[in-house]
């Protein structure tokens, strides 16, 4: 549960304002177990967090007099055009896998501009964010809930043509997701679908 307007502080700032429209309130969960996974799951094969370098004045949260206040710089689609790729590969690398193993995308969609970025610096198909995309389009960015309803979209209703839809007919597509928060860290997971 993310309800990024309890964090409104109605002010002139234009930061306080552009922090305020890029965000919505949002819910969503997962179940987590252990075994395998039930049909139209997901496997974790493995988790990542790196924080991208001389990046902490790009995202944070600090205290103000009346809350939270959110520091977001516009060099944040940069920051990660610059870092993902790193990232990605050194996630995949530690696995023993490679991005030419991964079947659907599943990034976060922060803005138009991160995932612009995110595609260039990875050389992604035109089509591969198109979930993210539909995601942002529907919903907006709710912060952290959001690459749960990628991922939820991803497996079970999208229209991405190369999407991992699990009908339960389909068993190990691999999902590479990636989250951003403050810091600026790089949260990410690889997973693989379960019919």
């Amino acid at each position: 549960l993310e309800l990024c307007t309890l964090h409104l502080e109605p002010t002139e700032d234009i930061d306080d304002i552009i922090a305020t429209s890029v965000f919505a309130d949002g819910a969503a969960a997962v179940v987590v177990k252990a075994g395998p996974p039930a049909a139209g799951g997901m496997r974790i094969e493995g988790l990542a967090s790196v924080i991208a370098p001389d990046s902490e004045d790009d995202m944070a949260w600090t205290i103000g007099d009346t809350g939270f206040d959110m520091v977001l710089s516009t060099g944040v689609p940069n920051v990660l055009r610059e870092h993902i790729a790193d990232a990605v590969d050194d996630h995949l690398s530690g696995l023993g896998l490679s991005r030419a193993d991964i079947e659907t995308w599943a990034i976060h969609p922060g803005g138009r501009s991160i995932l612009d970025r995110v595609s260039e610096a990875l050389d992604l198909s035109a089509d591969a964010l198109d979930d993210a995309r539909e995601v942002l389009r529907a919903y907006g960015n709710m912060s952290s809930p959001t690459i749960l309803f990628v991922l939820e979209r991803i497996l079970y209703g999208g229209n991405h043509a190369d999407s991992a839809q699990n009908d339960g007919s389909d068993d190990g597509g691999r999902i590479f997701a990636a989250a951003f928060g403050p810091g600026l860290t790089v949260e990410t997971g690889v997973f693989s679908t379960a019919g």
